[in-house]
């Protein structure tokens, strides 16, 4: 019975020992607004949209890459006549949105008649196209979209695109070759030197978005890009 009592005394103790922990664990989550790493899928990719269409709607600060944007911005810049698509892609987190950020914003590219940038993500095609046309025209056009279905956006988005000169359009975080297969259709050829960026986290994607893309991985910060990242 001693023996059974001291037993039963010492898993007393750890209980303790366990809820002391836990409630230090509780307070370092709301100290530090760590309240959502048991989010489901859908809130962390909404969260993750909403992040990068926050930074894509900003001008951002990028740390590093300088050999990677002149590259990119020479062949945002070449004089081919035909619609070209500049295809960044790499893991989540290499900068891939700031740097396609920094060459829409460049003023070196101000040679553009209008332009657009989108993040693509999960959203449907109809909500995808609605933004384009909304980036391009501005948000007094929102009324004007809303009754439209998806065949009718693209046929508008396309004859849009035909009557505003050279474009330059941004479409950030495409997931799905489908999705942009169906995006593309919507911006035309015009034989104008127009210009598309996109990214992806996916090679495949990024190598199948057209016969004539410039593909480009991202690559790692070098050290001392990294050390001037960290300072």
């Amino acid at each position: 019975m001693i023996k059974k009592e001291v037993t039963l005394y010492d898993i007393g103790k750890e209980i303790d020992s366990l809820k002391r922990r836990i409630e230090v664990i509780k307070n370092m989550r709301n100290e530090y607004r760590i309240d959502n790493i048991l989010a489901t899928p859908n809130k962390q990719q909404k969260e993750r949209t909403l992040l990068r269409t926050t930074v894509i709607d900003n001008q951002v600060d990028v740390v590093g890459f300088e050999d990677v944007f002149k590259t990119l911005k020479t062949e945002l810049e070449n004089k081919d006549l035909s619609l070209k698509v500049i295809s960044i892609h790499g893991m989540g987190g290499l900068g891939k949105t700031s740097l396609a950020t920094k060459l829409y914003n460049s003023s070196k590219l101000r040679h553009f008649d209008t332009r657009a940038k989108v993040c693509v993500s999960n959203e449907s095609i109809k909500d995808v196209l609605k933004r384009i046309v909304k980036s391009f025209m501005g948000p007094e056009h929102e009324n004007y979209l809303s009754n439209m279905d998806e065949h009718d956006l693209l046929q508008y988005l396309q004859k849009l695109l035909q009557d505003r000169g050279r474009y330059l359009a941004l479409i950030e975080d495409i997931w799905d070759i489908k999705a942009w297969d169906k995006i593309k259709i919507a911006l035309p050829n015009q034989k104008n030197s127009s210009r598309i960026i996109i990214t992806t986290r996916n090679k495949k994607v990024a190598e199948m978005v057209d016969d004539k893309c410039f593909v480009h991985q991202l690559r790692f910060l070098t050290e001392d890009e990294s050390w001037q990242l960290f300072c």
